[in-house]
């Protein structure tokens, strides 16, 4: 008398080899493709000059073919010469220098006066330098920088790198970071990117307007081989937001931009591992839709 439980036992193990067979076709089949977020800024050129010299605390474009470099003790303004940049003019900073652990320094340049103001934390008053005969003059001293909507300027507080002063239209101080070209936003002591409307992300103090809408910050974390400059979007509901981070190789201590037609020439004076100070230079433009 013949036994049909063989015959269900080979439909079972055909049936477990028919679903073998499928799950082998789905692993084997390739994921669907994901879209590519779309770049936030386009890199046209990158370059870096030769060691400064001397630390950087502040950078300011001062007209389109030159650039101010405010060290601790000391100004220098650079000219562009095709490809390369070159030193046209260098003038000391009034001492005597207070000593402070991180030294902090800011830049306001007023172009139409060929002229340009500077003030360190190692410093009890500002400098207004002019630009005549091809070379820097002191003109004037003050006790505290002018600043746009600041009717009683800024001022280091003694011993920190941390500014003080009531702007109208920003959060309230003290601040880490604060950049003429774009007033209403600064970084707070926290390392917080603020506008008088709300906080946006982390960002380290170097700050630079690109364009309208968009700026350019450095990054909030601690020193290291390696850093980035945060592109972030100003405008739109939701505050200040990333929209790109740039790796650089050093850390980033400031940050100056200045439009050039249809691109953004962006300049950070880099720290690298062995403490040397360099230029970076990256030529930018505004992804076309």
């Amino acid at each position: 008398m013949s036994r049909p439980a063989p015959r269900r036992r080979t439909a079972l193990v055909l049936g477990v080899l028919h679903l073998s067979s499928a799950a082998s076709l789905l692993v084997a089949a390739p994921p669907l493709p994901t879209p590519s977020p779309a770049p936030a800024v386009d890199v046209l050129s990158t370059s870096r000059t030769a060691p400064l010299g001397s630390p950087v605390l502040d950078l300011a474009f001062f007209d389109d073919d030159r650039l101010v470099v405010l060290g601790p003790e000391g100004v220098a303004l650079y000219r562009w010469d095709g490809a390369d940049l070159a030193v046209e003019s260098r003038r000391p900073l009034t001492g005597p220098f207070l000593a402070v652990r991180f030294p902090g320094g800011l830049l306001r340049v007023a172009e139409g006066d060929r002229a340009f103001w500077a003030l360190t934390s190692r410093s009890d008053r500002a400098q207004l330098f002019a630009f005549e005969d091809k070379r820097l003059v002191e003109r004037q001293e003050a006790y505290a920088l002018p600043w746009p909507g600041c009717p009683g300027g800024l001022r280091y507080r003694p011993g920190t790198n941390l500014i003080e002063g009531t702007i109208t239209a920003a959060p309230a101080a003290p601040y880490l970071g604060l950049d003429d070209t774009v007033p209403g936003m600064a970084v707070s002591p926290e390392g917080i990117l603020r506008s008088a409307t709300g906080d946006g992300p982390p960002a380290g103090p170097a700050l630079a307007a690109l364009w309208p809408g968009a700026l350019a910050a450095s990054s909030p974390g601690p020193p290291g081989e390696d850093d980035a400059i945060l592109i972030v979007a100003t405008a739109g509901a939701g505050g200040p937001r990333v929209l790109e981070s740039l790796r650089v190789e050093g850390a980033v201590r400031a940050l100056a931009a200045r439009g050039r037609g249809a691109s953004v020439r962006l300049v950070a004076a880099v720290e690298e591992p062995d403490e040397a100070y360099r230029l970076l230079v990256l030529d930018l433009a505004r992804p076309q839709p």
